[in-house]
């Protein structure tokens, strides 16, 4: 086999292994076009080469052999890669299943919300000492319109919190529930720089862990995992601050569901809650809130509060607390 013919040859594997490395790096349609052309193109090298050393190209001739042997390789890429995508299976979305939504699997949903909230009567308050009501003062009113919780942290509220992850997705258990509503009292727009949610254990105030509604599907779980309500994700109180980006126009309202857990350390419910916020400009606001408010008891409860969008199957999930999760 003569040098030029080896070199022919050798065009041809390169074609052969290209598909491979286009594939992983791009997709396969793309893939086939550059292995359907580098095949092509190295059968063309090795008649060229045949061709060469036999003597039968004249110079005259080159230009016009070269844009031939162009236009011929543009046309048999183009037929030969057209019928093989056509007939090509396509990859199929990762996008979870849905099931099918019927108004009765709502309206059970609802009636289950109502239930838990109904349920969720306050304990006993502890004896405080040396503690006192904080009423909500400018510049922000922050008060809770409708509370859910559990007595303790193995107890959930049917809330819960599912994520992606490495391992595949997570759904994390909420152990409380509240719909936050807050609103900035000052006479100019502010941007908020946090906000913050305590239980009362005696004389200390904890955090309990926040599951961020931006990072994650909300879903309302009964007795049938396979038949979970998937909430809006427009009713999470973190996704509409960040929806404003966290900006707050005078007398300008922001209201949604905020999830916790109980801490390992603190693992029961308390019943005292403090809620903070702050801007950027160094205003600040902490008080003591209660729930239910005598002054607005019954007048917010569950309304359009909850928003379903679908009912999903949450039984492949792995359930794990957050703060485990972390770790």
């Amino acid at each position: 086999m003569q040098r030029d013919s080896k070199l022919g040859c050798g065009f041809l594997l390169v074609g052969a292994g290209l598909a491979y490395l286009i594939d992983k790096a791009l997709v396969p349609t793309a893939a086939i076009v550059v292995s359907v052309a580098c095949v092509i193109t190295g059968g063309a090298f090795l008649l060229a080469g045949a061709r060469h050393k036999e003597g039968e190209i004249r110079p005259r001739k080159k230009i016009w052999e070269v844009l031939a042997i162009v236009f011929v390789l543009g046309t048999l890429v183009v037929l030969v890669s057209t019928p093989i995508l056509r007939y090509m299976p396509k990859r199929e979305s990762a996008k979870p299943e849905t099931a099918k939504v019927t108004q009765e699997d709502l309206q059970q949903i609802k009636d289950a919300v109502k239930q838990s909230i109904e349920n969720s009567t306050p304990p006993t308050k502890q004896a405080k000492k040396n503690r006192t009501a904080v009423k909500p003062a400018p510049p922000f009113y922050f008060a809770i319109d409708v509370a859910m919780f559990s007595p303790s942290r193995d107890k959930t509220v049917m809330l819960y919190l599912a994520s992606p992850g490495i391992t595949g997705t997570t759904i994390c258990p909420a152990n409380l529930a509240l719909y936050l509503r807050l609103q900035n009292l000052q006479t100019v727009p502010v941007r908020l720089s946090g906000w913050s949610l305590e239980l009362a254990y005696g004389d200390k105030w904890i955090e309990p862990v926040k599951l961020d509604s931006r990072f994650g599907t909300m879903y309302f779980v009964t007795n049938d995992p396979k038949k979970a309500g998937i909430v809006d994700s427009q009713v999470g109180f973190d996704a509409q601050l960040a929806a404003k980006s966290y900006i707050l126009k005078p007398n300008d309202p922001v209201e949604g569901w905020a999830l916790f857990e109980y801490s390992k350390d603190f693992p029961v419910f308390a019943g005292d809650y403090r809620l903070s916020v702050k801007d950027t400009l160094g205003h600040e606001w902490s008080g003591i809130v209660s729930w239910p408010d005598p002054k607005q008891r019954n007048t917010n409860l569950l309304g359009g509060l909850i928003k379903f969008t679908g009912v999903g199957d949450v039984s492949p999930f792995s359930v794990k607390f957050c703060d485990e999760q972390a770790k």
